[in-house]
């Protein structure tokens, strides 16, 4: 396996995120320290990680296969697989968080679904936050005054609020 770039996903996992490594030949591989996470607690089934590999490939348009516990093979991506990846990845713990909740629609964020334009971030732009420093888009949801923004910084993922007084702006 020739890896010839390692992509973190922080704010899966507390006790170790995953990350997306881009081999030499296109393919790439998803690899989680503890599929289900760490924290998951332990009973018969995965729960809502049963049919991650199912998930995973609706989120991203392309199969994905689910080789081994940790480990998820996707030998066709797209342009935009790795983006799609990443924004699933760091959303979905979120999904079945009770207190985050109430931030996503049933059919997932405005990026996952792809709504028109209007939102004031893209996924992969670079901005900085006058407290977490410089990171990157990597989700949005909502629009106008609501609208929030999911960016990955140094120390981890945070979902922001766009809205005034403004605390976000482009790089």
């Amino acid at each position: 396996m020739d890896v010839v770039r390692t992509i973190a996903l922080p704010g899966f996992d507390s006790q170790g995120d995953p990350e997306i490594r881009v081999l030499a030949d296109g393919t790439l591989y998803v690899v989680f320290n503890f599929m289900p996470p760490s924290d998951f607690e332990e009973r018969d089934d995965m729960g809502p990680y049963q049919d991650f590999d199912a998930q995973m490939s609706a989120a991203a348009g392309v199969p994905v296969t689910w080789e081994d516990r940790e480990f998820f093979r996707v030998d066709s991506p797209r342009s935009d697989t790795i983006d799609r990846l990443a924004v699933f990845i760091s959303g979905y713990r979120s999904r079945f968080n009770l207190a985050d909740r109430y931030k996503f629609a049933s059919e997932g964020t405005c990026f996952e679904r792809g709504c028109p334009d209007g939102h004031p971030f893209a996924v992969g732009q670079r901005v900085r936050h006058f407290m977490f420093g410089e990171g990157e888009v990597v989700n949005y949801d909502r629009h106008g005054s609501d609208a929030l923004v999911r960016v990955r910084f140094a120390d981890g993922v945070k979902w922001l609020l766009t809205g005034d007084p403004v605390k976000l702006w482009a790089v």
